[in-house]
């Protein structure tokens, strides 16, 4: 990884590994259905998918076209797409995951989060 300067380095690893946790974060804090298996694969899915882009990138510098919408992005915005798109990956495994495992009781789930308030009422 021949970063141009520390900061293209962090955003990279903010790409590989922040922006997958913020995937899984966010159903889990807006959404009460989230499971720990659509957590788990979803964030797996989000760091494989964004390390993948990067590979493939660095591979085929035409590829860039795909992840970034053009040819000519710099590193920077490469890995703002980057991290876009392994959030919705993320996002998209977590919930899909999460609606084909069966779902908890709601009497077992923790008042945390967005829904604390608003179960008490």
């Amino acid at each position: 990884m021949n970063a141009a300067s520390i900061m293209d380095y962090v955003q990279a690893l903010f790409s590989f590994f922040i922006a997958p946790r913020f995937g899984t974060g966010d159903p889990g804090m807006l959404w009460k259905r989230p499971r720990t298996w659509g957590g788990f694969l979803g964030l797996l899915a989000g760091t494989a998918s964004s390390i993948g882009m990067f590979i493939w990138v660095q591979g085929d510098a035409g590829a860039l076209r795909y992840i970034a919408m053009s040819s000519d992005a710099k590193p920077m915005a490469e890995n703002l797409y980057r991290a876009l798109w392994s959030w919705i990956i993320c996002v998209v495994v977590t919930v899909v995951v999460s609606l084909v495992t069966k779902p908890v009781p709601h009497r077992t789930t923790r008042r945390t989060g967005v829904w604390r308030d608003a179960d008490s009422r």
